[in-house]
């Protein structure tokens, strides 16, 4: 069934990574995506350097978030990024040009192509070690069209929250942002009770915690033409370099000088756990919706 499916039409529906690559005789090719991806997937890595380097509280509003995402794919990733190793470490490939002999090609870049069609999924496993982390859904989401880019005028891939999928008592229902007398109002969908859509107030209402159920994931639909990200090589080094940095901080004692120079060890750490033996890590980390 998925071989039927056009490349194109895939586009639709997956994140996909393009590797550019170059030989050391100087030749340029490209390495089709390995993977497609339904969703966008949290890893702790990332939730970690977010933290350290761009938030100075608990709170990771997702569009900030998405400004700093490393490109990846499924496999047997690192610690920081279980299942999800990062594409810019892909091994070399031998250039294809014929009567060429180098045998080794370097990454140049990669592109990311966004799918018209986005599902993000509540970030529970990914924050299970982030004690009183949470991150705030958006209504709006803009990408840079470069990677880690803050220059204003960067354009952006740019989506728009639609609605969320809702788990509960055995089966999925949905809340839907549906436009009402020019204004968005937040509609729950059941096909159990009459299949048709109770309108649950304003646009806010799907900020809030569902009534009944837990989410199991977040509809965007994508706004803008532009729809790929150029992530320089240069450049998703140096965010691995400080997301490994922040990694290894994490895990390991360090010592927080406004606190006298007292050491703190994260609540994850087994000499934390050791020292602690009736704490218990908990999974309740809360997910709110921010306009």
């Amino acid at each position: 069934m998925d071989s039927a499916i056009t490349p194109n039409t895939k586009l639709h529906f997956f994140m996909q990574h393009t590797i550019h690559w170059k030989c050391d005789s100087g030749h340029e090719f490209t390495s089709d995506p390995a993977h497609f991806h339904p969703a966008l997937r949290y890893t702790p890595g990332d939730i970690q350097r977010f933290l350290s380097l761009q938030s100075v509280s608990k709170k990771i509003i997702l569009n900030d978030y998405l400004h700093y995402v490393i490109p990846r794919d499924p496999g047997n990733g690192p610690t920081s990024a279980p299942g999800l190793p990062p594409v810019h470490l892909t091994p070399s490939k031998s250039c294809p040009y014929s009567g060429c002999r180098s045998t080794a090609s370097q990454i140049t870049c990669i592109y990311t192509s966004w799918p018209k069609f986005l599902h993000i999924s509540p970030p529970k496993e990914a924050l299970s070690n982030f004690d009183g982390v949470s991150i705030h859904m958006s209504h709006t989401l803009k990408i840079p069209s470069v990677f880690g880019s803050n220059a204003s005028d960067t354009p952006c891939v740019t989506y728009e929250l639609v609605g969320r999928s809702v788990f509960q008592n055995g089966h999925f229902t949905s809340d839907l942002l549906i436009p009402q007398n020019g204004k968005l109002s937040t509609c729950h969908y059941n096909d159990m009770r009459g299949g048709k859509l109770e309108v649950h107030g304003d646009e806010t209402v799907i900020d809030n915690d569902p009534i009944v159920g837990v989410e199991d994931f977040y509809a965007y639909v994508r706004t803008s033409d532009i729809a790929s990200v150029r992530s320089d090589i240069s450049a998703i080094k140096q965010a691995y370099f400080d997301l490994e940095t922040a990694w290894s901080k994490y895990f390991r004692p360090v010592y927080d000088l406004t606190r006298e120079g007292a050491p703190t060890v994260p609540k994850s750490d087994p000499s934390f756990q050791r020292a602690n033996p009736h704490y218990q890590l908990t999974n309740n980390h809360s997910m709110y919706v921010n306009t």
